[in-house]
């Protein structure tokens, strides 16, 4: 199954423990795994998106089940600040 809505497109240049994820054409950086969704993301800005924004978000994992298997579907993004 394709994830739908998103693309995974590397990792942040500063810690390649961050994934990139592009969504709607805009680049987000996954920071602060809380078991629940990423609580310290940023939107990556500039050449190579190596810029974060001084602006943060919580970006929550979507699933779906397929039979015995969970995959991730989607991400959804709200604003914190």
């Amino acid at each position: 199954m394709k994830n739908c809505g998103f693309e995974e497109i590397g990792t942040w240049w500063e810690d390649e423990n961050i994934k990139l994820i592009k969504i709607s054409d805009k680049v987000f950086a996954l920071n602060g795994w809380d078991g629940d969704s990423y609580t310290d993301s940023w939107k990556c800005t500039g050449e190579l998106h190596k810029d974060a924004s001084k602006e943060r978000f919580d970006i929550i994992p979507r699933y779906f089940r397929v039979s015995s298997d969970i995959v991730l579907l989607s991400y959804q993004v709200e604003k914190i600040n």
